[in-house]
């Protein structure tokens, strides 16, 4: 007898957005970073977030961004972050951070990996827990001069 097969298919259902609306949502993923650290007690939770994707590219010819993706580190194991899995113990961290109000992929990354994989390449960092929100990237990611601040992809030892 055959064993039945769930198929679960993802439809975004949002459109692209204009590059300029892509950084603007960036910002308020960082200012609610900020304003959510306090929910965990230093060196747990959430550590930092970095930008990846199409939004770190200078816009060029392209007006729009089809996605935002951001990197959620978190003080996690390894073993309790693997790519693409959604840690239980931070269920809560995209909807305090109101990931799903935009077209936005989000993804977990424990903080004692280097960030960096086949998907997240010359990732920027707009926030984080010891300095905050990175005015500085997000200021860059708006003119389109983000690459200075693009971080090296970590070398094959590093990688996971």
């Amino acid at each position: 007898m055959p064993v039945p097969v769930l198929v679960l298919v993802l439809v975004r259902e949002d459109g692209p957005v204009r590059h300029a609306t892509a950084v603007r949502r960036l910002r308020l993923i960082a200012e609610r970073a900020q304003q959510v650290c306090a929910l965990w007690d230093e060196g747990t939770g959430l550590a930092a977030v970095h930008a990846f994707g199409e939004v770190v590219e200078p816009p060029g010819e392209r007006a729009s961004v089809e996605v935002v993706q951001v990197l959620l580190t978190v003080h996690a194991a390894a073993d309790e972050v693997p790519w693409c899995a959604r840690p239980p113990q931070f269920a809560g961290l995209p909807y305090v951070l109101e990931l799903e109000k935009a077209p936005v992929d989000w993804y977990f990354w424990p903080a004692a990996i280097p960030v960096g994989n086949h998907v997240v390449t010359g990732p920027v960092l707009i926030w984080d827990r010891t300095a905050g929100i990175r005015t500085d990237a997000l200021d860059a990611l708006a003119a389109g001069r983000a690459e200075p601040l693009r971080q090296p992809r970590p070398g094959p030892a590093q990688r996971r």
